[in-house]
């Protein structure tokens, strides 16, 4: 993971506080350097997991942890995970709580993205996710330092029984349409366990403010979509051939959407 990012640079640090070797590596070579290094964690975004699937890469039994972070992990990509062997946690954070704020206990299949760590504590305000505790920023450069308590992240999630937070969807992927909000992730979440790869984002529509619309690497007909709410299927797709990723790995709405326009984008 970039080291520009704060996934990336908690790495090391952590690894220092621990006083424990890491490995800085190239990534595509992320199971050269497990396998040379004889590597007991490894963070990665859900694309760099996908890949190594792919590539039909079978974990080392030294390996305890992939923590899974950074953007959203599709249920399938899961499941392909668990019947490959691989350990994965889950994992939600963002820059301004020094990364990581919840984690999945390792084995604790379905617990979304785990309980806050020890210091951290969360709570929902109207479906939306607040974090305080010691690793909060100061404050923004070239802005008034932040005032004390909770931050409220924009976020929007849920905490189950159990104390386990789970994502329902970044505050800057939110699509409004008609009055309804629709997270993105949902809607791909849908359209993967139906064997379509997408990106979700929303256009301008001067009837329902935005509509959603989706770039995808397949085919997708309306009769996919028939158990999706009404306001959550998508209005307009185009066909690509590869989905945009950002340097980090995570789906890029911004590229994906210019790209679709680009390709052209058709009534579904």
């Amino acid at each position: 993971m970039p080291l520009a990012h704060v996934g990336g640079l908690s790495v090391l640090v952590r690894c220092l506080l621990a006083r424990r070797p890491f490995v800085l590596g190239r990534p595509d070579r992320v199971a050269e350097d497990i396998a040379r290094h004889h590597a007991t964690i490894v963070s990665l975004v859900p694309t760099q997991l996908a890949r190594l699937l792919d590539a039909r890469w079978t974990p080392p039994p030294w390996l305890r942890i992939v923590l899974l972070g950074g953007a959203a992990a599709p249920a399938s990509l899961l499941a392909h995970a668990a019947a490959a062997g691989v350990p994965v946690v889950t994992t939600y954070g963002l820059t301004e709580a020094c990364s990581q704020v919840a984690t999945q206990i390792p084995g604790a299949s379905g617990a979304g993205c785990g309980p806050p760590l020890p210091g951290v504590r969360v709570r929902i305000v109207d479906e939306r996710i607040e974090i305080d505790g010691p690793t909060l920023f100061s404050g923004y450069l070239g802005e008034p330092p932040r005032a004390a308590g909770w931050f409220a992240t924009g976020d929007f999630g849920r905490l189950d029984a159990a104390g386990n937070l789970h994502v329902l969807g970044r505050r800057t992927d939110l699509i409004v349409t008609g009055g309804e909000n629709v997270y993105p992730a949902e809607v791909e979440a849908y359209l993967d366990a139906r064997g379509v790869a997408a990106c979700v984002f929303g256009m301008p529509d001067e009837t329902w403010g935005e509509i959603v619309c989706a770039a995808t690497t397949g085919v997708v007909v309306a009769a996919t979509l028939a158990d999706l709410a009404p306001w959550k299927r998508p209005r307009r797709w185009a066909r690509v051939r590869e989905l945009p990723l950002t340097p980090g790995g995570k789906p890029d709405r911004a590229a994906a959407r210019a790209l679709a326009e680009r390709v052209g984008l058709a009534p579904l």
